[in-house]
């Protein structure tokens, strides 16, 4: 496996993602009454852009039992949404992303499983090395607590984890780019069952078709963007790695998120965080853990 390229494009879709997961807290704590009101956002938005991503993508077809596995992780991709902003409405974002990481445990656990996937002990040190920074990264006294934030966000990483080894085993089968299409495809029917059954989102939703380009929908444009970007370089980058690594690279996706809401909250017009070194040590040790998951050295 191409390891280089695999790291390079985790390390791109982390920063990209931390744009988008800066404009997820100010989307859910300032934009948006109901989180519910995002979620839909997000799945109405995809109908306008699945054109163009036909035509870059260039999708081949697929069976249907190809069908079934791309609508489940379709399911995971569209309900983790709910828990995720909900957590973002109680504590920073940065700390929310660093609870993404507690999933990581759990990941060799599924990746054994269901693919058979297994690494060197040495490996399995790194990945240690950096689960553990994880966590380290996401306790603060002043802002971390065991709060609706921690246990909206554990079920949600664990979910997580579950989805990336399943996509792992389905791009065994399917190109990363027939993959990614019919993940927004088959995701579209689960969106417009919320837009059916969530009354209480319907008002905000109408204001948003009514007037989508109100300077305050900026927010929801450039989330989505980053989102679709990132989304398809973690496809390119998941069908190049082994997945226990890939979600060994995504443990420092807090710091990414932490370093964006520092450097450039004005630019991005949302509400910043205030710098912590101690995040940065930890960015040192987690690179510790990836030197080690990479094999340099042995």
């Amino acid at each position: 496996m191409n390891y280089v390229l695999g790291f390079l494009l985790v390390f791109l879709e982390k920063i990209i993602i931390s744009i988008s997961n800066v404009f997820d807290g100010e989307l859910s704590r300032t934009t948006f009454k109901s989180v519910w009101t995002i979620v839909i956002l997000n799945g109405l938005l995809i109908l306008p852009a699945l054109p163009i991503i036909f035509l870059v993508l260039e999708p081949k077809t697929i069976s249907a039992g190809q069908v079934f596995l791309i609508l489940l992780i379709a399911a995971i991709e569209v309900f983790y949404q709910i828990p995720y902003y909900k957590a973002l409405q109680s504590t920073d974002t940065s700390v929310v992303a660093s609870l993404f990481g507690f999933g990581s445990i759990f990941t060799p656990v599924f990746a054994y499983l269901i693919i058979h996937e297994v690494l060197t002990p040495v490996q399995y040190i790194g990945f240690t090395i950096i689960v553990i920074a994880s966590i380290l990264a996401s306790f603060d006294r002043k802002t971390f607590k065991i709060n609706k934030a921690f246990y909206y966000m554990v079920p949600v990483a664990i979910l997580l984890s579950f989805q990336d080894v399943i996509q792992k085993a389905g791009l065994e089968q399917i190109d990363w780019k027939t993959f990614y299409f019919w993940t927004f495809v088959l995701s579209l029917p689960f969106y417009l069952l919320l837009l059916l059954v969530i009354r209480s989102a319907r008002t905000e939703v109408s204001d948003f078709l009514k007037n989508p380009f109100k300077k305050k929908f900026i927010p929801l444009y450039g989330q989505n963007l980053a989102l679709w970007i990132s989304g398809g370089l973690s496809t390119l980058a998941l069908s190049l790695l082994p997945v226990t690594i890939l979600k060994a690279f995504g443990s420092f996706h807090s710091l990414f998120v932490h370093m964006v809401a520092v450097i450039a909250p004005k630019t991005l017009k949302v509400k910043g965080e205030s710098f912590s070194w101690k995040k940065i040590y930890l960015f040192i040790f987690m690179g510790i853990g990836i030197a080690l998951t990479l094999g340099i050295g042995f």
